[in-house]
């Protein structure tokens, strides 16, 4: 009966939780969601919400919709100062923030060379990262220039 009642109450919380998500992506409000910032510091339920993978997707969500928005972009550096690098890569916002494009760089880095070290990637692969990594070669190369605004 315990049990019964624990999944019932977890499927209730469930389904309060996607509505009042679904709720937030409706009605998400930038501007006045960026007035939470204005002491620097992030309020105790942005920190909740970083910590919890299904509302970090809603963030991530938010700011692929709202790029300019401080306040999802504060959270998605939060997000990526705890680790969450792998979820951040796939964001056109992961590249907004030098410090969170790095921490991505870095931990792809990582995985490839975890992935040479099993042999489950071939050494030409992780060879090209590094040379991708380490400034131009002595090959002479025609380039064209691309401004891009």
């Amino acid at each position: 009966a315990a049990r019964k009642a624990q999944a019932q109450s977890s499927a209730a919380a469930a389904v309060v939780e996607y509505e009042l998500q679904t709720t937030i992506e409706n009605k998400f409000d930038p501007r006045r969601a960026d007035t939470v910032l204005h002491a620097h510091t992030a309020p105790q339920w942005l920190s909740f919400m970083c910590s919890h993978r299904r509302w970090r997707q809603l963030i991530y969500r938010l700011s692929e919709r709202y790029k300019q928005s401080l306040v999802l972009n504060f959270a998605v550096q939060r997000i990526s100062e705890a680790g969450h690098q792998r979820e951040i890569a796939s964001l056109s916002t992961a590249a907004t923030y030098l410090s969170v494009f790095n921490r991505v760089l870095i931990d792809s880095i990582d995985t490839l060379r975890l992935l040479e070290e099993r042999r489950l990637l071939p050494t030409r692969a992780t060879g090209a990262a590094a040379a991708l990594l380490s400034g131009p070669t002595t090959t002479t190369t025609t380039t064209t220039t691309s401004y891009y605004y």
